[in-house]
């Protein structure tokens, strides 16, 4: 169901070259990722049951975090793009909106519910989510309660749906930087770069 207000409407921009390069230089990993950030044109309101939430522009957000592997199931962006900005704003701003990292995870999933998510999938991502917070010992008050569903999620259902193409598309990835590598040798002015787990 798309957004009623036209406030509600994402829109996002890629970081110019300065900030590309800011970004990049305070990464001390990954710093290829600084490419998945993007920033907030305009404010961003949200319909019920995330009204009490506006996202301001210029936020920092990198849309959907998902392995390249996986980016089949879940794009970067989609119908769950206002649903991760929202997500990472509220994981950014615990005090100024009121939720901590379980709450957040929960407004996150409503808001994929609301913006047409289907079931399944909304599910997995949150669980996703879920497990990826609670692994980092940020999983917010009474996160034990969510360990066993989001972990049959995760192993019953998701795993025997991705695991296979996400394994087949890392194998793939990797024999194509291989062949690059060695392209890269024998072409004047090119020299072999690290592998992109993203694109």
């Amino acid at each position: 169901m798309p957004p009623t207000d036209q406030a509600a409407v994402l829109h996002v921009r890629q970081l110019t070259a300065a900030e590309l390069d800011a970004v990049q230089a305070a990464k001390k990993f990954f710093k290829e990722s600084a490419w998945d950030e993007w920033r907030t044109t305009r404010p961003l309101k949200f319909d019920r049951p995330n009204d009490a939430f506006e996202v301001d522009a210029d936020f920092a957000t990198d849309l959907v975090s998902v392995p390249g592997a996986v980016a089949w199931f879940v794009p970067r962006a989609g119908r769950y793009a206002r649903a991760a900005v929202l997500h990472d704003y509220l994981w950014r701003y615990p005090d100024r909106t009121g939720c901590d990292r379980r709450q957040a995870d929960y407004r996150f999933r409503l808001q994929m519910q609301r913006d047409g998510v289907s079931l399944l999938r909304r599910w997995i991502i949150w669980s996703a989510v879920r497990l990826s917070a609670i692994a980092q010992g940020k999983g917010g008050e009474g996160w034990p309660k969510d360990l066993p569903g989001a972990l049959l999620l995760v192993l019953f259902v998701a795993a025997p749906i991705i695991v296979v193409p996400a394994l087949t598309i890392l194998l793939a990835t990797v024999v194509f930087w291989v062949l690059e590598s060695a392209v890269a040798l024998v072409v004047p002015d090119e020299a072999p770069t690290p592998i992109q787990l993203k694109t």
